[in-house]
């Protein structure tokens, strides 16, 4: 799928630990930068969503409930990111740039990289939408 202009990833994440870094999704890393494009991850007590790359990061504190269903939604629309959990925004900021690689496989539960930030728990109904 090539990101054009915007994005929109959702998901269903039930974690079974509180973890330092699990990804949820990622289509992060090719190799050396700008082989940025998406991740969405959950980052010590924050929820991290990620586009084009480190400088378009967005960490949003939240206490995610271990045992327990959440529902995550991330946008991005060009120039504003913005995460959501169970409907209820907890955070956006402006963002620039542009998609360069759009080659690079996706990842659920795990980065493809070295990193290997396994998420722990379940992991339900993704949707990438354009």
């Amino acid at each position: 799928m090539d990101i054009i202009d915007s994005v929109r990833v959702t998901a269903w994440v039930y974690p079974k630990t509180s973890p330092d870094s699990a990804i949820i999704l990622s289509r992060w890393y090719g190799g050396t930068a700008p082989d940025r494009e998406i991740v969405l991850q959950l980052v010590q007590g924050s929820y991290n969503f990620g586009v084009i790359n480190e400088d378009n990061l967005l960490f949003v504190p939240f206490s995610f409930k271990i045992h327990k269903w959440h529902y995550l939604t991330a946008t991005w629309n060009v120039s504003v990111s913005e995460v959501y959990v169970n409907g209820i925004e907890i955070g956006n900021r402006s963002t620039s740039g542009s998609f360069t690689n759009q080659d690079l496989n996706l990842g659920m539960g795990s980065d493809l990289n070295s990193f290997q930030a396994y998420f722990t728990g379940l992991i339900g109904n993704v949707l990438i939408l354009q």
